[in-house]
């Protein structure tokens, strides 16, 4: 898998929603990557930063059994009924709860303008990349976040 690309201009007044953003992550720690090389908000979260106090019984006690279940249905050729029973899988939203943002870290620039605005996501290294001429010098800022560390 190559290189994905999905803006190739930048509109710096463009207020942005949640999944605008390129995610980078390692399973426990992420960040959300909007890519404005003049005033870059990155939000940050730990997988220990929850909206509600017990997370602890996201997936319910039969879970196992019951993705087994959705297995084979698929295998089998049961497609609603899989549909169906996948449905199991996962408690009810209102029980379940939900990442929240830890912090947000902060790039600000001092000059108003940039030329030749490039962000792409490497899903083959979970590396975000954003690339354009700041006063006639190229700058390629680089974002992933590393499982070891």
């Amino acid at each position: 898998m190559s290189n994905i690309e999905l803006y190739s201009s930048a509109d710096t007044n463009k207020e942005e929603g949640f999944y605008d953003a390129f995610p980078v992550g390692n399973g426990r720690i992420g960040a959300m990557i909007y890519g404005d090389p003049l005033n870059e908000k990155i939000p940050l979260n730990d997988s220990a930063m929850w909206l509600k106090e017990d997370y602890s019984k996201r997936y319910p006690d039969n879970f196992y059994n019951n993705y087994k279940n959705v297995q084979n249905l698929l295998l089998n050729e049961k497609i609603d009924e899989a549909h169906s029973e996948a449905l199991k899988l996962f408690p009810e939203p209102k029980k379940m709860g939900v990442y929240t943002v830890s912090g947000f870290l902060n790039i600000k620039l001092n000059k108003e303008e940039i030329s030749d605005y490039k962000r792409t996501l490497d899903l083959n290294n979970g590396v975000v990349r954003i690339n354009y001429l700041y006063d006639d010098i190229k700058v390629q800022r680089t974002i992933f976040c590393s499982h070891k560390d």
